[in-house]
């Protein structure tokens, strides 16, 4: 069956790759793009490169995603946010949950994993934004899942944390997972925690690291 209209709506219509947009065009043909600001104003999102991306060896990226945690949840009125923490794999989210970098303070931290029962991932999801909760979530829900925040003490802390702790080949995703804070108006920040050796799949060496961390 042949549609006379194809129209769709997305946040990241303008980060698409040049291959995504053929896609789009040719086997989809749509061929009118247009962009419209958010009804919600401007993106209260804080990210600052030079400050927020944070790059570290092999022997210390634990502990610097646990450090970045203690750090992003104290809000700026000495209140707790809450924290969500996306992780690449399956695999490495459970190394960092099994670690002696989390062990004092494993009790108060959740993940959720495409293995978990759909009754228990609404529940993570629906609690992830109150106020001194830690959450570690597969990339997979960084994506289209919808964390909304209905805690007073995190939304006048300055919103929910995330922190994204491994680079992504779509810019388009990567900006779908610093949405995960800000949705609807709200306030937020986002940081990266980036594992040295992960980036050489990207061919960045260290004089781009170099450049990176100095902004």
């Amino acid at each position: 069956m042949l549609h006379p209209l194809i129209m769709g709506v997305t946040g990241t219509l303008e980060t698409l790759s040049n291959s995504e947009k053929k896609v789009i065009r040719d086997d989809y043909k749509v061929t009118k793009n247009t962009y419209v600001p958010s009804v919600f104003g401007k993106n209260n999102l804080r990210f600052i490169e030079k400050d927020d991306i944070i790059i570290e060896n092999n022997n210390d990226y634990f502990n610097q995603i646990k450090r970045e945690v203690d750090d992003r949840i104290i809000g700026r009125n000495l209140e707790k946010r809450a924290i969500l923490v996306f992780f690449e794999s399956q695999a490495k989210l459970m190394s960092f949950y099994e670690s002696s970098a989390l062990e004092s303070i494993k009790e108060s931290v959740v993940y959720l994993t495409e293995d978990t029962l759909l009754e228990e991932k609404e529940v993570i999801i629906s609690r992830a934004t109150v106020s001194d909760q830690i959450t570690l979530f597969m990339r997979t829900f960084g994506r289209g899942t919808d964390f909304k925040c209905h805690d007073q003490t995190v939304a006048t802390n300055g919103g929910t944390h995330v922190i994204q702790t491994f680079l992504l080949e779509k810019f388009s995703e990567e900006k779908q997972i610093k949405g995960r804070t800000t949705g609807q108006g709200d306030q937020g920040s986002y940081s990266m925690i980036l594992h040295e050796q992960d980036l050489e799949k990207f061919h960045i060496d260290q004089t781009h690291i170099g450049h990176i961390l100095k902004g």
